[in-house]
């Protein structure tokens, strides 16, 4: 049996469930669809999710306190009935209509199979610049490239797992938001647990304008940065980082970042984002959090 977990916070989606139960419907195995809410506090997107899923079949789970990424998808995957576990964030969407019936031909007992994402042509993301222009040049990697590695390239927003391995493998429930997924990979790979890649993507629906986007990247590198020794091999940002402290720059960074970060801001959330400004972005606030925490 397949169990399809959908979690999600503040996000309607009720066309997602629609079209995995379909789906579901002409799978040749048992599969049922889960969606897991993370106390939105948004009344009405939980009422939509929740008749969506009775009227297609599903099963709802209500958290009673905000959980974070992390602790939902375990809480999640101790809930399931089936042996094989698709994870799918509740912002995206089965680039086919063949998706689960791809994933079914691909199951790995005691291991994980990942399908990708994409993202639609910018004109679906007209507030969404930055989200759309870093997630097309950095997160959506082609087949043979995440084939190349497997560890590295794992991402929580469409992935198959087996049971056995969700036993052995948690998501870090420390790491409240951001980067989870990367922890999650970093373990799949100290544990040996086979990773394979396949091309069944689902296309990235994220709708964060550049503002909110900027936002969840400054609260997840708060996050990280309290976990620097334990996922440096895993994140290119802690990696820079070693590489400026072990250089003595760490004061100076946070100082250019310090004095820029107005005008850095302003290119970021207009029409055509600098990637590379981007970049020091990331890096120049992890060394103002590092400085002030040292600092106190």
């Amino acid at each position: 049996m397949i169990s399809v977990l959908i979690p999600t916070y503040n996000d309607d989606c009720s066309a997602l469930i629609a079209a995995l139960c379909g789906q579901a419907k002409s799978l040749d195995m048992p599969c049922e669809v889960v969606v897991g809410d993370d106390c939105s506090p948004m009344q009405q997107v939980r009422t939509i999710n929740r008749r969506a899923c009775e009227d297609a079949g599903a099963r709802y789970l209500q958290a009673d306190v905000n959980l974070g990424p992390a602790r939902l998808r375990n809480r999640m995957a101790d809930d399931a009935h089936g042996d094989y576990m698709l994870f799918i964030d509740s912002d995206a969407m089965p680039v086919n209509d063949t998706f689960l019936a791809e994933y079914a031909s691909h199951l790995v007992e005691g291991g994980v199979v990942c399908g990708g994402f994409a993202y639609k042509p910018l004109s679906e993301f007209e507030t969404c610049a930055l989200r759309y222009k870093y997630g097309v040049a950095t997160e959506s990697e082609p087949l043979a490239k995440r084939a190349r590695h497997p560890y590295a390239s794992f991402k929580g927003v469409n992935f198959c797992a087996h049971r056995t391995v969700m036993e052995r493998v948690r998501f870090e429930e420390t790491i409240h938001f951001g980067y989870e997924d990367a922890w999650f990979g970093l373990k799949l790979r100290e544990a040996g647990i086979p990773v394979r890649h396949i091309d069944n993507p689902v296309w990235h629906l994220s709708r964060d304008t550049s503002e909110a986007y900027l936002g969840k990247i400054r609260r997840s590198i708060d996050n990280v940065s309290q976990h620097i020794g334990m996922m440096q091999s895993q994140i290119k940002l802690l990696r820079w980082y070693a590489g400026v402290r072990r250089l003595g720059l760490t004061a100076a960074v946070a100082r250019a970042f310090r004095q820029y970060r107005t005008r850095i801001e302003t290119n970021l959330t207009g029409d055509d984002p600098s990637l590379p400004l981007f970049a020091f972005y990331k890096l120049g606030y992890l060394c103002t959090v590092m400085q002030d925490r040292q600092s106190k």
